[in-house]
């Protein structure tokens, strides 16, 4: 049997000794904890004392651990000291089985630091992909975000010490973090720029699979990574916001907003990026939004042509009826009605505009004159858009001026444009026709 050397003789600290081998004799008797703080500078026994006093504790049917701490682990986890010398000793203080699940929050990093420490570098690779990701997440897509591993097969075991540590659980279709604080601590041991670059290349490998829902889980890593004036980041907002319109008009709402926020006005994408912001805040129905971005962008963008006006104010048309604002409607289209080089296309929107601003004016045949003149205008160039505008238009006026079979009529042809969009007005007209 190897014994170890013999500890050299303890000299000069006989008082401090004696104070040590109180205060453990104090503790055995009354069954309370105590602690004895050694300080002081560097070279001048410390440790040596320290030796000692553990060996003292031993002989007195004290049960010994020890741990080590230095600067960099104290920034990680300030008690990962006192963690492993629970764990070491023979036996340890507290079996490994003890610390099967992450306890109390404020032992979560010191049990990370203990199960994550003796992995293996790519299992650790993968635990700080997998933190990118988020806190559930497909083996495929962590694999891929490591990269550099043309066989999958290659890379997959490294999640198995991840799992058997106890960081990570397996269901067999996806993979997950057993607790999120696990995977904040992990988030957090990334250094900025690295884990910005991750988030970048999660993106794009998100990108890669395709999928309405992969694009808009690509957003979020975009917006963790995003820099003013980054077109990448400013095409994959644009191509998630339309994949969520349909289906969640407002979380499209805010992935343009994203998009924009980007963009400076001397962009190229300026004015075609500040158009969609505001249809689909339109749509969304934050109507306030919508208006802000329109006026902003106009504003801003002096030069800019009267078709962008007028596809910036047809877009508010229907959030400043919603709201009641027929004085700022009609006073917008007028405005770009009066625009010298306005397109055809432009006018025949700004003219749908001002009829519908004019709907519950007292001179009902003067805005029925303007609505006509949209509608003509809109089926002489083939504009759908422009054409459902007026018809919206006239049958707000016909209506209005209780002439309903007619209303009616107008509302149906718009359904054949528009779809249901407009039900609600064919409805209202319908019921109006029964009385």
């Amino acid at each position: 049997m190897n014994h170890a050397p013999p500890r050299p003789p303890l000299r000069g600290r006989s008082e401090q000794m004696g104070r040590v081998l109180d205060v453990l004799r104090r503790a055995g008797r009354s069954g309370q904890g105590a602690v004895v703080l050694v300080t002081g500078e560097a070279g001048i026994g410390k440790t040596a004392l320290l030796g000692v006093a553990a060996e003292q504790a031993a002989r007195l049917g004290f049960a010994v651990g020890a741990g080590r701490a230095d600067e960099s682990s104290a920034r990680v986890a300030p008690l990962a000291a006192l963690f492993a010398a629970l764990r070491s000793g023979r036996p340890p203080l507290l079996a490994a089985e003890a610390f099967g699940e992450p306890g109390p929050v404020h032992d979560r990093e010191l049990w990370l630091v203990d199960r994550i420490a003796p992995l293996p570098a790519l299992s650790l690779d993968l635990a700080r992909a997998g933190a990118v990701l988020g806190q559930s997440f497909a083996a495929d897509d962590v694999v891929g975000l490591v990269g550099g591993f043309r066989d999958r097969a290659v890379a997959l075991p490294g999640l198995e010490p991840l799992v058997r540590a106890g960081i990570l659980a397996d269901d067999g279709s996806t993979i997950s973090f057993r607790h999120d604080l696990l995977r904040q601590a992990v988030y957090a041991d990334i250094p900025p720029t690295v884990r910005k670059a991750m988030h970048r290349a999660a993106a794009r490998h998100l990108m890669s699979v395709g999928g309405k829902t992969r694009v808009v889980d690509a957003a979020a890593h975009v917006l963790a990574s995003a820099a003013p004036g980054d077109l990448e980041a400013v095409d994959v907002l644009r191509e998630a916001a339309r994949g969520a319109a349909g289906m969640a008009p407002v979380m499209a709402a805010d992935l343009i907003r994203e998009a924009f926020a980007l963009l400076a006005p001397g962009d190229g994408l300026w004015a075609e990026v500040g158009l969609e912001t505001v249809a689909m805040l339109a749509q969304a129905r934050r109507a306030h939004e919508a208006m802000t971005v329109a006026d902003r962008l106009l504003a801003v963008t002096s030069d800019a042509s009267a078709d962008v006006v007028a596809r910036a104010e047809g877009l508010l048309t229907l959030p400043l009826w919603s709201m009641g604002l027929l004085r700022e409607l009609r006073e917008r289209a007028e405005k770009g009605l009066a625009a010298a080089d306005l397109p055809g296309p432009g006018r025949a929107r700004l003219l749908a505009q001002l009829a519908l601003a004019s709907s519950r004016d007292d001179d009902l045949d003067a805005a029925r004159t303007v609505g006509a003149d949209a509608l003509a205008a809109a089926r002489q160039l083939g504009d759908a858009s422009a054409e459902g505008a007026a018809l919206w238009a006239l049958g707000e006026i016909e209506r209005n001026d209780g002439r309903n079979e007619i209303a009616l009529g107008h509302f149906e042809r718009l359904r054949d444009l528009a779809g249901t969009a407009y039900s609600a007005d064919e409805i209202l007209t319908l019921q109006l026709l029964d009385r």
